[in-house]
């Protein structure tokens, strides 16, 4: 197929492919101050914004302090049935990763388990009650999967450097 060109598409070609490339080279020049020009201004605009952007607060990183011998996440199931996966957060190797069953409202069985489908599994699933604990070496909290009897059970899970 071919295309006639428009006068817009015309111009534009012969500006890209001059007749003589000798003609081009004021115009290539040029463009290419003009780009130099735009270069410029963009890094005066950036190095204006830098202070703000290195002053600027800055989100929580999701990672273990090492400097601290023990931290505590807390997990909530807030509606029976509806299993709840733990945090995305990391372990570091040498870690013991342990897990409570702190609160509840009505009775007491809260679920634990390695999967979505293990925790509404009876037969793969751990039953904890209050105060209940189970130690786990695992690499990252949200291979835990909660569920409970009730709506509102609390569980909390405390990681520790291993003794």
């Amino acid at each position: 197929m071919v295309r006639r060109l428009t006068s817009n598409n015309r111009a534009l070609v012969e500006r890209a492919y001059p007749a003589s490339p000798s003609a081009a080279l004021p115009s290539q020049s040029q463009l290419l101050q003009e780009i130099l020009a735009e270069l410029r201004q963009a890094n005066r605009r950036l190095a204006s914004l830098r202070p703000a952007v290195i002053e600027a607060p800055r989100p929580p990183v999701s990672q273990v302090p090492m400097d601290v011998p023990v931290f505590v996440r807390k997990v909530v199931v807030d509606t029976s049935g509806t299993p709840v996966q733990g945090p995305d957060q990391e372990i570091p190797p040498g870690w013991t990763t342990t897990v409570l069953q702190r609160r509840h409202t009505g009775t007491v069985n809260g679920r634990l388990a390695f999967s979505l489908g293990n925790v509404k599994d009876d037969n793969l699933r751990l039953i904890l009650r209050d105060g209940d604990s189970r130690s786990f070496n695992i690499r990252n909290l949200n291979w835990l999967w909660f569920d409970s009897d009730t709506n509102a059970t609390n569980f909390e899970i405390l990681v520790e450097v291993a003794v």
